[in-house]
């Protein structure tokens, strides 16, 4: 599934390569710090061309990998594929842990049936480190093209046009103006009311309920987690992609199992 990388990557590596931490702390930032939607951005980046590898450390020495071209992206459009973890243990997921000021890095996470499948790659950890391509980052907006291009809050309000002052609206606009918004309450509130079809999912989802819980006192997951390997392994029921499968079952097994007692 993976080829290694070659010499010429390693000898220009600080150059040409940073790391998805630095990159997802970048976006957390610059998104009032939803680090949750920076995954989503360096992920799309990802699956859309940007050029990502993998790294670990074996013997004291640094290792790089990289999916083939032709398997990369089935390999990164897998869900939740990247996880920020604790940087000293990457059993912990700051999911999990979303108010500890740990030191967080952005990784990628293999199931045990993936390590399996790429045995042969010597020393291939279950979340080695992702870098990006630098120059295709800074092209994807991942990061800004120099340091000193970052505009400060203060900054962007000093520099924003100045807003002419309102006029009072004509009769005529006004009427226009109230037209319109009760067009969107209306819009608005034919959108609330969902056609609820049968649940053809229910059985089949819930006989899943025992691996879920399985996985989770095992492995240390969150249903949502849990569900996206059963998800990845083709063993969710139903119609739709992947990922709103693996909400649905998840969202089933909130509602009716809630969080499993650890032994």
């Amino acid at each position: 599934m993976m080829v290694d990388d070659s010499g010429s990557i390693k000898a220009a590596f600080d150059k040409n390569w940073v790391s998805a931490t630095k990159v997802g702390e970048y976006l957390t930032q610059s998104n009032g710090g939803d680090w949750i939607r920076a995954l989503t951005t360096i992920r799309e980046a990802i699956i859309g061309g940007c050029p990502a590898i993998l790294e670990w450390e074996q013997d004291g020495q640094k290792t790089h990998t990289a999916p083939s071209p032709e398997r990369a992206l089935k390999f990164w459009s897998a869900p939740d594929r990247l996880r920020w973890v604790n940087a000293l243990n990457p059993s912990f997921q700051r999911i999990n842990f979303p108010d500890r000021p740990w030191p967080w890095e952005v990784r990628a996470y293999l199931w045990q049936i993936e390590l399996w499948e790429l045995r042969h790659i010597e020393g291939l950890p279950a979340t080695p480190r992702v870098f990006l391509h630098r120059a295709e980052a800074i092209k994807w907006g991942l990061l800004p093209s120099s340091p000193d291009k970052r505009p400060t809050a203060a900054a962007r309000a000093q520099n924003a046009p100045e807003q002419p002052e309102a006029l009072p609206p004509t009769p005529a606009a006004d009427t226009t103006s109230k037209r319109r918004a009760k067009k969107r309450v209306k819009r608005r509130a034919k959108k609330r009311v969902k056609r609820r079809g049968p649940d053809r999912y229910s059985k089949s989802d819930r006989a899943l309920f025992p691996e879920i819980t399985r996985r989770m006192k095992k492995e240390h997951l969150s249903a949502e987690e849990a569900a996206g390997q059963l998800s990845t392994l083709g063993k969710i029921k139903g119609r739709g992609n992947p990922d709103s499968r693996k909400h649905r079952l998840a969202k089933r097994y909130r509602n009716e199992c809630g969080k499993p007692k650890t032994p």
